[in-house]
């Protein structure tokens, strides 16, 4: 819905730092074909907590066992977060929020308005 959609950047910010390895990213950025101006933020849980507490992202993870003869082995896991989708403005700062559910034409046309300031 952008003239040239490459044009914007996207950063991703990870609300599973243990989960979100190198390789599991790599294969995530394959799957849905995300193109150079995407950005994957990955690390340890301590240098992400203070880009969640600025973006008021708080990712909780539900560990629960497959059955009781191998938990110790294998656990499945799901990651709850919010999905706050952030625009921000050439300086960086986060000028408009959307959140669930995410209206794409609604997103575009943000994009369009405050790329063109």
């Amino acid at each position: 819905m952008l003239e040239d959609p490459k044009e914007v950047r996207v950063i991703v910010v990870s609300v599973d730092p243990e989960g979100d390895t190198e390789d599991s990213v790599q294969k995530y950025i394959s799957k849905w074909s995300l193109g150079d101006n995407w950005s994957y933020v990955t690390g340890p849980e301590e240098l992400l907590q203070p880009i969640w507490e600025s973006y008021f992202v708080n990712p909780q993870l539900d560990h629960s066992v497959k059955n009781t003869l191998n938990n110790s082995f294998s656990m499945k896991y799901r990651v709850t977060h919010t999905s706050p989708v952030y625009i921000l403005d050439r300086l960086g700062k986060a000028k408009i929020l959307h959140t669930n559910p995410i209206d794409p034409k609604s997103l575009a046309g943000d994009i369009k308005i405050l790329g063109n300031k």
